[in-house]
């Protein structure tokens, strides 16, 4: 059976040492049966978690990374969440996933169509996009492969002033199914399992050279896994969300805020180039005697 479940965890009860993140600390109250969680709020005492709990328990997946790296490989993970709704991403083929996995097309009926109208007016986020995450994470922890969604049927018949729709949404809804912006491009995907015919392309965690994510949504377990491994996180604040999970609540140890996904890119090129961020900006720290 799977259920939604909310933890609390109050702030003066965290423990961070050396050899405890603060992913660790969550892992331990949300239980082996969360198949996927995040932190939804922070406020000044303590830290929520909305947890999705599935009773039925899956294989075991190795989390080690010691002595996992394949030289030359670096990759940047950009990741756009959906169902909160991102001003950058959020609407079919916005972020298109290129992934060797299963394709989930879903058909999520009896919901308001004022919900669709809103979204496709750019007044909310996607209504199914939690329901469709909530899939996607039960078959990747089910058979330990990537796994992409997307709508099968795209709604058309919709109350729009003037048909017009929000030009984010503009290609989902000259679409009738989401099914071919999860197919492009899904023979590329990396595998999460390594597979013993597969070596010359293998990427570990330790190839990571940065993860990208907007700014006020740092509380999914990807950010708080880089964290626990010194992974640089790049905030983007241009792409806002209905969250407020920010570095400002949260104070990790490995985010750098940037304005722009433009901004962005030029932090992966210097980081990816040994520059020095600090080098970059001034006024330079003056070393004096």
């Amino acid at each position: 059976m799977i259920k939604n479940k909310q933890y609390r965890i109050n702030k003066s009860e965290i423990e961070i040492t050396p050899n405890t993140s603060l992913i660790d600390v969550i892992k331990k109250v949300v239980g082996k049966d969360a198949i996927r969680w995040y932190i939804s709020q922070i406020t000044s005492d303590e830290m929520i978690i909305q947890a999705t709990l599935y009773s039925k328990q899956f294989a075991e997946m190795d989390e080690s990374v010691e002595g996992q790296y394949y030289p030359g490989k670096t990759v940047v993970v950009n990741i756009i969440p959906t169902g909160i709704g991102c001003s950058i991403g959020g609407y079919a083929g916005d972020a298109t996933p290129t992934a060797n996995a299963i394709a989930i097309t879903t058909n999520v009926q009896d919901l308001p169509s004022e919900t669709y109208a809103k979204h496709f007016r750019g007044e909310c986020p996607n209504p199914v996009g939690g329901v469709e995450a909530i899939m996607s994470h039960l078959m990747m922890k089910k058979f330990q492969i990537p796994v992409a969604h997307a709508p099968l049927l795209n709604i058309k018949d919709l109350d729009l002033v003037n048909n017009i729709v929000d030009a984010r949404g503009a290609g989902e809804m000259a679409s009738t199914s989401g099914l071919a912006c999860i197919l492009v491009g899904l023979q590329k995907a990396p595998q999460i399992k390594q597979s013993k015919n597969r070596i010359a392309d293998i990427i570990y965690i330790n190839n990571v050279l940065a993860v990208v994510i907007p700014t006020t949504c740092l509380g999914g377990v990807p950010i708080l896994q880089a964290e626990k491994y010194n992974i640089p996180v790049i905030a983007v604040g241009e792409n806002h969300t209905i969250l407020d999970v920010s570095q400002s609540k949260l104070q990790l140890n490995n985010v750098i805020e940037a304005h722009s996904y433009a901004e962005a890119a030029g932090l992966i090129l210097a980081l990816k180039n040994n520059i020095h961020l600090e080098s970059l900006s001034r006024p330079l720290m003056t070393l004096r005697p």
